[in-house]
Parts: C-alpha cells; structure tokens; sequence
C-alpha cells in the first residue's frame, strides 16, 4: 500500500531507532509524491544535521546527465569511488540516484555488488517514477518505499502558460487550421524559453566553478571536461521539460470533452498513472484538429517536421533504402553496416587524392614501359605491383631510372595505405561515439 511521505519517513525514523534500517530503499511514486523530499529528510536524519535538497559534502547525488537524458556507467563508477573513501565529516555517506529508470543496462549491471554490499557507513536510495522500468536484480536488492501523493500537483511556470494557451484556444467558437498552427508555434516558443532558462542557468553554474577553480594548476583541462559537462546537462533538463510539456498537452486533449477539468488550469488533478489510464479507458470524441494538433506537437519531440513527399520521391532519395535495411538488422550488423557507410563516405571525400595518385602511378608504369622496352600493359602491371605489394613482381627493372621510379611507386602506394587506413579509423570512431 502507498504510504504519504510523511507516514513513510515515520516508519523509516522507527526502523533507523531500532537499528533496522536498511543499506537501499527504492523510493517510488508519481511526479509529486514528495520522493525527492523523502530522501532530503532521511539524509538528515542519518547524518545527524540539517540538509537543504541534497547538498551536503557526504551525500552524493546521481542524476540523468548525458544529452540522451540517460545515467551512464561513468557515473556509477564515481558514485562506487565517493562510497568507498572516507567520509569528509567522518560519519555517514549516502548515495542517491535520481530517476534511477534512467540508468543504462551496463550502468546498472556495474552498479549490482555495490548495491549489494555497500561499503561501511553508507546508505543508498535510488527515486523513480517508473520502477517497471529497472531490472530484476535491482529491484531484489532494495526495499522499496512506493509513495502516494497528498495534494493536487502544482504547474510549472511554463506548464501554466501552455494551459493558459489551451484555455484560450478552446474558448473560440469554431477554431481552424490557423488557430492550430499558432498554438503549435505557442508550443515552440515555450521550448525556446525553456532551452533559454535552462542555458542560462547552466551558464552561471558554469562561471562560478570557473572563477572557484581557475587559479589550480591543471584548470584548462578540467573547465574543458566541465563545459562538455554542462553541454550535456542542459540537454538532459531540456528534455526532461519538454516531455512535462507534452505530458501536460496529452492530459489536457483527454480531458478535452470536460470543460470543468479545464477551469482550474494552475493544478494538475491526476497523477501520472491515473493519467495513463484514463487515457486507455476512455475515448471520448475528438475532432480532426485535435488529432491535427497532437500530431504537430508530438512530431516537436526530436525535430521539426520535415516537408511533406510523395512515397516515391521519398524511396529515392540517397540512403533511404539502405537505412531501412539497417532498421531491420540487429545489433552486430547494424553496427558493421553503419561502419561501411562512414567508410565510404570518408572514401568519396578522400577520392581526388586517391585517383591522383593512382594517375601518377599510371604515368610513371607508361613511363617505365617505354624505357624498358616492355608493353604498355606490362608497365602498368609493374607499377601498380611494386605500387600496392612494394615488389616488382614479374618485371625486374634495369634502367637507372626506372629503378628510381619504383622506388618512388613503393612511396606512392605506401601513402594510399595510410590514407585508407586513416579513413577506416575514423570511420570506427564514428561508429564508437554513436554506440555510446
């Protein structure tokens, strides 16, 4: 049974009297339950002091950073690293995980023998929304608090402004094709604003480490490591606001026949997973520019709508057909299909200088063949040989010069390797970056 955060922090306080606090709680709940609140107070209580939003020097916080909105391994591993050194204050460490459903499945794995046996003097609580969402072998190594909320959730600035928007495009009497484009241009600009805030938040965390850390030795690179930080931060909070948006704008077109949900627009009346299910038992009746509208704002999610083609404009265009193909592959030959094509893009890049020199490699075997006296053929055979194998092959040169060009044929074909080596190596690097 759901508990309030209130009744969960008295049975936690009771448990940690009685020495029976565990070393890893689960907290669970929707969206204002109060699970990040819980876990601020039972910080506290272990360590002993007062703790506002989890900043304290032996509480180390876990959050989705990366621009996939994702907790990778890299953070689990320094969590695992602050766990096991000494406290600063000599007294308890704690661990917190926010959105632990976000976490990678290698990141979670890495994450099992500590979650397990944590080291001495030190307490993990991983929060979630989706708790589904995490692996088995997780869910069995913590004790899971799940939470219920209290009070009607409260709207965000620019959840309220999306509403009020809403408000006012459901007042007009007979809207049209006009009054749905401008709430989605409505819609973008609260993307826009959000992406602004977000920025400019980060920007001022960002100048305040600056100033803090630029008088130590090693500054330039660790502001470096900290500006990629913070540029994968602010796409983490961009798109978790975004999806509040768009969880505002589903809830509020499957409320759409109720006029009365629509009056109180600065509460949001239902939770997340009473939301899910109306959404799934009811079906109320929805008129084309609702349907119009929703798919204009969902399409908002990764990019802007891309213009409209005909089926057979589409099928070809360049690559359309062979990214079809890699959607229906699995993992392994995606990969080695997506290595082929970098590959031969670095290839069409790197082409003038190929052909160049396989031309000069062409004139100088022509060149050979008329001062050996051999077939023209044969001088092509001879320099494309001693070009791609660095051997004469059948042909052994006697004339002075001739022996100097296929010195300068091995120079030649020495060099296309390195170019075509120093192609496919960038071609794995791109396949890297984009498996990460």
């Amino acid at each position: 049974m759901p508990f309030t955060a209130d009744e969960a922090f008295t049975l936690l306080e009771s448990a940690h009297a009685h020495h029976r606090f565990a070393h890893a709680y689960l907290i669970t709940g929707p969206a204002g339950s109060g699970k990040r609140a819980l876990a601020n107070r039972l910080c506290a209580m272990l360590l002993k002091e007062k703790v506002e939003d989890l900043k304290h020097s032996d509480i180390h916080v876990i959050e989705p950073e990366s621009k996939s909105r994702r907790i990778l391994i890299e953070q689990m591993r320094e969590l695992e690293r602050n766990l096991h050194m000494r406290s600063l204050l000599g007294g308890h460490k704690i661990g917190v995980v926010v959105d632990a459903d976000r976490l990678q499945p290698n990141a979670a794995n890495a994450f099992l023998k500590t979650l397990e046996e944590p080291p001495g003097q030190s307490s993990l609580l991983l929060l979630s929304s989706l708790p589904d969402q995490l692996l088995e072998t997780i869910l069995s190594r913590c004790l899971e608090i799940p939470l219920r909320p209290v009070e009607a959730r409260v709207a965000s600035a620019l959840q309220a402004k999306l509403l009020t928007a809403l408000q006012a495009h459901a007042r007009q009497e007979s809207p049209g094709l006009v009054e749905a484009f401008r709430l989605v241009r409505e819609f973008q600009t609260l993307l826009a604003e959000a992406r602004e805030n977000i920025q400019a938040d980060a920007e001022a965390a960002r100048k305040t480490e600056e100033q803090h850390y630029k008088q130590t030795s090693e500054a330039g690179k660790w502001l470096e490591e900290r500006e990629d930080y913070y540029k994968a931060l602010i796409e983490s909070r961009y798109v978790a606001a975004r999806h509040s948006l768009l969880e505002t704008l589903e809830q509020w077109w499957a409320d759409a026949p109720a006029p009365a949900s629509r009056a109180a627009h600065h509460r949001l009346h239902l939770h997340a997973r009473s939301a899910r299910l109306r959404r799934r038992y009811r079906h109320p009746q929805r008129t084309p520019l609702h349907h119009h509208a929703t798919a204009q704002i969902r399409r908002l999610r990764d990019a802007p709508p891309a213009p409209r083609q005909s089926r057979r404009a589409r099928a070809t265009r360049p690559g359309v057909r062979l990214l079809a193909r890699l959607r229906r592959m699995n993992k392994a030959n995606q990969v080695r299909w997506r290595f082929v094509v970098e590959f031969g893009k670095g290839i069409s890049i790197v082409w003038p200088v190929l052909s160049g020199l396989i031309f000069v490699m062409m004139i100088l075997g022509f060149i050979s063949a008329r001062l050996e006296g051999w077939p023209f053929g044969d001088g092509l055979y001879f320099a494309l040989t001693t070009g791609f194998c660095i051997g004469y092959g059948d042909f052994v040169p006697h004339h002075p010069l001739v022996r100097v060009f296929a010195l300068c044929l091995s120079f030649l074909g020495i060099t296309m390797t390195a170019v075509i080596a120093a192609v496919a190596v960038k071609a794995l690097e791109v396949v890297t970056n984009h498996q990460r």
